[in-house]
C-alpha cells in the first residue's frame, strides 16, 4: 500500500474492522483505509464506484457504514467484511447526515435532517434491513454535528446557531428507556 501522506485529505472515521484497527480517509471521492498497525494506505472504494459525496464513516466488527449522497440527498449504505453491500438507506425517504454502528455492528445510529434540511433528529436503523427501529428529537432550537453509539446510548454534540453564547451541550438518548437528556459541557468564559 501507500504510505501515508496527509495531503488534501479528510479523516472520516476509524474502529475495528474484520479484526484489524484501521482510519478511513477520503481523497477526492476515494475512499482510503489506513492499517493503523502497518501504517499502509489503501484505497478500498474509487470515486466511479459511488456516484457523488461521500461522508463520515464508521465500522464495528463486520460491517462498514458510509454516509453517502448526491445533491441535497443523503444516504446511509452498510457493507460487509468483503464490501459487498448489506443495504441502504437511499430509498427511504429520509436524510441522513451521520452515522456510528453499534459495537456488534447490527445496529447503526444515525443523525437525520427535518424538513427544514437541518440535522435535528436521531434514529436506530437494523443494519440487516435497513429499516429505521426508532427515532428521537433534539431541542427545537438544537442542530445535531455528528451521532456516536454504545449499543445502548445515542450520543451527539448539539450546536445552537441562533445562540452562538449558548455553552455546548451533549444529547443523550438512552435506547433502551427512551428517555432524553441534555448535558452542558462547559461552562461559556466571557474574556473580554
Amino acid at each position: 500500500g501507500e504510505r501515508l501522506e496527509l495531503v488534501d485529505r479528510w479523516f472520516a472515521g476509524s474502529g475495528m474492522f474484520g479484526g484489524r484497527e484501521v482510519a478511513y480517509l477520503v481523497d477526492d471521492n476515494d475512499v482510503l483505509e489506513l492499517d493503523i498497525a502497518s501504517l499502509d494506505l489503501v484505497p478500498i472504494i474509487g470515486a466511479s464506484d459511488n456516484e457523488g459525496f461521500l461522508g463520515r464513516i464508521d465500522v464495528a466488527r463486520n460491517t462498514f457504514a458510509m454516509v453517502s449522497g448526491v445533491g441535497d440527498s443523503l444516504w446511509v449504505e452498510f457493507y460487509d467484511q468483503d464490501l459487498d453491500l448489506i443495504t441502504s438507506t437511499r430509498d427511504s425517504g429520509a436524510t441522513y447526515t451521520s452515522v456510528a454502528l453499534s459495537p456488534d455492528g447490527s445496529i447503526a445510529a444515525v443523525g437525520l435532517e427535518t424538513e427544514l434540511h437541518t440535522p435535528r433528529n436521531v434514529a436506530l436503523v437494523d443494519v440487516a434491513t435497513g429499516r429505521q427501529l426508532d427515532w428521537w428529537s433534539a431541542p427545537a432550537d438544537a442542530v445535531i454535528g455528528d451521532v456516536d453509539f454504545d449499543g445502548m446510548f445515542i450520543v451527539a454534540p448539539l450546536g445552537y446557531p441562533g445562540d452562538p453564547d449558548r455553552p455546548p451541550e451533549l444529547l443523550v438518548v438512552n435506547t433502551t428507556s427512551g428517555e432524553i437528556s441534555t448535558v452542558v459541557t462547559s461552562a461559556h468564559i466571557d474574556l473580554s
